[in-house]
């Protein structure tokens, strides 16, 4: 495959990878990113080796908690989804976006509404799946998305986020900062022709609540610059997501294409163009820090149910093993992120966004202060306004009409807006329609994703301002001439009115640059070791923290550099004599000290530094210190047993379990972190540390037991064996007393007893099963002492895989004879 690469026509261009610009205040790094539910090995390395480093792994919130759990519970969540995902970032480096999405019917104060769930039980949720990522992936988590779509495909009231998403959002990005304040909380998706949902949740006062701007720019093809009557020109449409930010005093807040995709009437060429035009359209922007293509990974196109991808996996594409083929598309992202491997954002380059009108159009009596003049099925209300000293007041049942019709440029960009109080006594039977009728061709412009126009009692002041795109038609039939309407609809329409003000259509220009400046952090602070400032008796591996700061808002931490030496003069000039941690990207404000042994009675100097979103780099912090205290290496090891017996006698096992007891004086090494054991034919070669039969070398293990694993042992021969046992730091204890063990004349090993309690997903005997890969469990017994499992990891016991989870093992394999789950837990040999 990798010979049949091509560059087609013009849409690359290949060039040394790119710099950023001298005097640049911002860069974007890692900005290729995909969606995908799945994650064979094959696909994600080959997503590395094309620099799509960042995943948006979906979390349904009602999957993985179905009932309603503790956040540190340690059982009864499904993770299997998450883990996936994580499993795939451990393997790559990758990072990860959680998408949470959906609510379970538990949580939910409405059966079947998504978002009336308890924002209390959602905060609780968020804290116990970033847990769990940091058990599972530590630092592999980046950014939480609060909501996916919810916004978009749920009932009308739930379409409206003062309702129920505020609060939601306002609970999610608490339990996100409290988790940890770096990680990034990006809010549910702004639909293509959903700009709106941005706005209000600006008029709502959550601008403080994400840190980045979410959009899903869905279209067939991201050239066109109408589809279905909406605009869906992709610059144009990315470029109005940022001027509403502009509009709301939020200039500086990136973007991120958080879903798009190619997959309807496409070959793999046309999708190949239509990808590279959404990559370099988005890098020219300047503001558009991420795109996220969806899917990355999916199954191949003849029987998938998605041809988006860039990877085809040529089976099941939750098989971590299945075989994976890159498609046309994805050579192109390669050779793309090889000439950009960064995103210039301070310098953006000239938008290719649709043009915009030559003026405003002039709208008689727009904000009503004339009377009703204008304006057909209006009464005035002089009590209720919300600028000026009138407003439009209709009925529920009634519609309010321009009587004159509204003169624009043809094949120009406008932006129409205006102000609405809606009151209805039945909420959710009630909204505002407000289409746009064009002179001389058929049919009205509805104003895209606003079936969410509902009470606004929940806005300030009781107004919420509708805003959108209008592009007008080209066509020779149409006038130029247009006539607004506002009418309600709804069966809640007869006990309830609306107000309409300030109605304006502007010319929409959007082709002014957007860059995203950016000032560095300060440098780091209130540096501390194992929690103390400046400790003069550290235990254990020092652990050093401090206090990030940008003066940016929404600006986080993404790398740091710490540098330790026992010379002062050395730190103060940047130099870590002892170790030097390389740049590290992570969202932490910590690290464990992994340099050389702390020497007891040693003074370490030590300094941080950081780095943000963008590339900007803080200058040193201050010199912190620390000294160590002294650490005792463990004491001989004692206890020593052989199959739970002291140096017994016709030993039959062909595996008999070693163990002992682990000494150490200094309480932060009450348990080890590894062990050596010796096993010879001669007491004197024990003694002396040389294992003439068995020497298992070095093992890093918390465990004080392990099976023999040399050569078979011979019939009636004795055996000495020593141990000796490592502490945290990575001190050796002296070697233990020589213990010793006989063979029996006859080794034997007796056969396993025949399995029994047989289950199926659990169950004895089940009726029916609907899993379509149900996990079949029994259990394990051997008459043979110190006989746990006959199998290592990795081999078959007839046909079922073993698998070793957290030094336990267990034997498991679905009907789908390729994908394992974990079944009967059995103990390890040596435990």
């Amino acid at each position: 495959m990798r010979n049949t690469r091509k560059t087609f026509g013009g849409m690359l261009a290949i060039a040394a990878a790119a710099t950023i610009a001298a005097g640049a205040v911002a860069a974007f790094r890692h900005p290729y990113g995909m969606n995908a539910w799945d994650y064979p090995d094959q696909g994600v390395d080959l997503l590395k080796e094309a620099r799509i480093t960042r995943y948006r792994n979906f979390t349904s919130w009602g999957d993985a908690e179905p009932r309603d759990l503790a956040p540190d519970s340690s059982s009864g969540y499904n993770w299997w989804h998450n883990n996936q995902a994580l499993a795939a970032c451990a393997r790559t480096g990758a990072k990860l976006s959680m998408s949470v999405w959906g609510s379970p019917a538990w949580a939910q104060s409405q059966p079947g509404i998504r978002l009336s769930c308890s924002p209390v039980k959602y905060a609780e949720f968020i804290t116990a799946m970033l847990r769990h990522a940091d058990a599972v992936a530590p630092d592999a988590v980046e950014s939480v998305d609060l909501g996916n779509e919810d916004l978009i495909w749920e009932t009308t009231l739930e379409r409206d986020p003062s309702w129920y998403y505020a609060d939601i959002l306002r609970a999610g990005h608490a339990a996100v900062k409290a988790h940890n304040p770096n990680i990034l909380v990006i809010p549910a998706c702004v639909w293509q022709d959903a700009a709106h949902l941005l706005d209000e949740m600006y008029q709502l006062g959550l601008k403080e609540c994400f840190d980045r701007i979410s959009i899903h720019p869905y279209s067939t093809d991201p050239r066109a610059p109408v589809e279905n009557g909406r605009v869906s020109h992709y610059p144009t449409v990315m470029r109005y997501i940022k001027y509403i930010a502009e509009q709301n005093g939020d200039p500086f807040k990136p973007v991120w294409n958080t879903e798009y995709a190619y997959k309807v009437d496409v070959d793999e060429v046309t999708k190949t163009d239509r990808l590279w035009y959404t990559l370099e359209q988005s890098r020219r922007l300047g503001f558009v820090e991420k795109a996220f293509m969806y899917p990355g990974i999916t199954g191949y196109q003849n029987y998938s149910y998605d041809i988006g991808g860039l990877i085809y996996a040529m089976g099941q594409p939750w098989n971590p093993s299945v075989p994976c083929v890159p498609t046309t598309a994805y050579f192109m992202y390669e050779e793309y992120s090889g000439s950009h491997p960064l995103w210039d954002s301070a310098s953006p380059e000239p938008a290719d966004v649709l043009p915009p009108a030559s003026a405003d159009a002039f709208i008689p009596n727009a904000g009503f202060e004339n009377g009703a003049a204008g304006w057909t099925g209006a009464t005035v209300d002089l009590t209720v306004s919300r600028s000026g000293a009138a407003s439009g007041r209709a009925p529920g049942t009634g519609a309010v009409t321009s009587a004159q019709k509204i003169t624009l440029e043809k094949g120009r960009l406008y932006e129409v807006a205006f102000w609405t109080k809606i009151s209805a006594t039945d909420p959710k039977n009630f909204r505002l329609e407000c289409p746009i009728i064009p002179e001389g061709i058929p049919g009205w412009h509805w104003p895209p994703m606003y079936d969410g126009l509902v009470d606004t009692r929940r806005y300030p002041g009781g107004w919420r301002r509708v805003r959108y795109m209008l592009f007008t038609s080209s066509a020779p039939a149409f006038t130029g001439k247009v006539t607004l309407r506002f009418n309600g609809t709804g069966s809640g329409a007869g006990t309830s009115v609306f107000w309409i003000d300030d109605i304006s259509i502007r010319k929409l220009d959007l082709t002014v640059p957007a860059p995203v400046a950016n000032l560095p952090p300060v440098p780091p602070t209130d540096l501390r070791c194992n929690g103390q400032a400046n400790p003069d008796s550290v235990t254990g591996i020092p652990v050093l923290a401090w206090r990030f700061w940008d003066p940016d808002p929404y600006d986080s931490q993404s790398a740091y550099r710490i540098i330790v030496s026992t010379n002062p003069s050395d730190a103060a000039a940047g130099v870590g004599s002892t170790w030097d941690s390389g740049w590290r990207e992570s969202l932490r404000s910590s690290a464990a000290y992994t340099g050389p042994a702390p020497a007891p009675g040693y003074t370490y100097f030590w300094r941080v530094m950081t780095q943000d979103w963008f590339c900007a780099v803080s200058s040193w912090s201050a010199v912190a210190h620390f000294s160590a205290t002294r650490n005792h290496p463990p004491a001989s090891p004692g206890d020593l047993r052989c199959d739970g017996a002291t140096d017994p006698a016709g030993m039959s096992s062909p595996q008999p379990v070693l163990s002992w007891t682990h000494h150490d004086s200094d309480p932060w090494d009450a348990i080890p972190s590894g062990f050596r054991l010796f096993v010879a034919t001669a007491p004197t070669d024990a003694a002396a540390g040389n294992g003439t039969v068995w020497d298992s070398g070095l093992v890093h293990s918390s465990q004080t037991a392990a099976a023999y694993g040399g050569p078979a042992l011979v019939p009636g021969a004795t055996y000495y064996w020593t141990v000796c046992s490592r502490d945290t730091i990575g001190a050796l204890s002296p070697l233990s007393p020589v213990g010793v063990f006989s063979m029996a004349q006859h080794i034997t090993n007796m056969p396993p007893d025949a399995p029994h309690s047989l289950t199926c997903d659990g169950t004895a005997f089940p009726g029916s099963v609907t899993s379509t890969a149900p996990l079949l469990g029994w259990i394990f017994s051997d008459p043979d002492s110190g006989d746990r499992l006959d199998r290592l990891p990795g081999r078959q016991v007839g046909r079922l895989q073993v698998v070793e989870v957290h030094d336990r093992y267990a034997v498991a394999r679905s009907l789908t004879q390729s994908a394992y789950q974990v079944g009967q837990f059995l103990e390890p040999l040596g435990n």
